[in-house]
């Protein structure tokens, strides 16, 4: 083989390696669900999407089926200007979802790298799901929500401003999640629980909460992930917000 060909051949796999690694961004929108695999050759896969000024937006990511072994689901969201605003790294993950986020973007393009604990010196592979969502912040009108294998567990944001009373009330279905509010730190995370309630005999609860002027709380409505995969599971419910 010719020098030359030699050039021209690395010169066209260089440029296919390139192509590769734009091709490997995909871009997602609110209300998407993406399976993707994390693997030792590809143990980190970015995704786009595009967010308004002001949006409350959880990203959440978990282990597929019961044949993945990726347990330690981590995420890291980028802003538009690529600093670090959300970061699952440093924390394990809580009932529900391994990896789970909150935030309030501003107008742009926002990224996220799915990955696992340890990164590249980790060695957990396996297939995950990822959703996008744009989530409601709560008021005094009572918002209906479900919970179930399809729609796996919902969220809400409630957005501090003194003294708050949050709402829970279970109105039909074979199955009582579990109801939580936890706080959101400076990287989305959502802290030690604030309340929570489960049981087939608490139809509602009340919660007053207290947090710092404009904290952002994270309510979620879950199910166990082994009553996902081994159950049929189905609830409705009522979530509302007292000032």
């Amino acid at each position: 083989m010719s020098k030359r060909l030699i050039v021209v051949t690395l010169a066209l796999l260089a440029l296919l390696s390139m192509t590769a690694l734009v091709n490997a961004q995909e871009s997602i929108s609110y209300g998407d669900v993406i399976e993707g695999e994390i693997t030792d050759r590809e143990y980190e896969i970015e995704y786009s999407f595009e967010a308004e000024e002001g949006d409350l937006v959880v990203v959440e990511m978990r282990r597929a089926d019961t044949d993945s072994e990726l347990y330690n689901a981590d995420l890291i969201v980028l802003n538009p200007d690529g600093d670090v605003i959300a970061d699952t790294t440093d924390y394990y993950g809580s009932n529900g979802a391994q990896a789970v986020v909150l935030f309030e973007a501003e107008s742009g393009e926002y990224t996220i790298l799915a990955t696992r604990d340890g990164g590249r010196g980790g060695d957990e592979e396996g297939n995950f799901i990822l959703r996008l969502l744009l989530v409601d912040e709560l008021t005094a009108k009572p918002k209906e929500g479900f919970v179930s294998n399809d729609d796996l567990d919902a969220y809400y944001a409630i957005r501090a401003e003194g003294d708050v009373d949050v709402t829970y009330t279970w109105l039909d279905g074979n199955y009582a999640p579990l109801f939580e509010v936890r706080p959101v730190d400076e990287l989305g995370y959502p802290g030690e629980q604030w309340g929570s309630v489960s049981g087939t005999l608490v139809n509602t609860a009340t919660f007053n909460l207290v947090g710092e002027e404009g904290q952002l709380m994270l309510v979620a409505v879950t199910a166990n992930p082994i009553d996902y995969f081994f159950s049929d599971v189905e609830a409705t419910f009522e979530v509302s917000l007292a000032r």
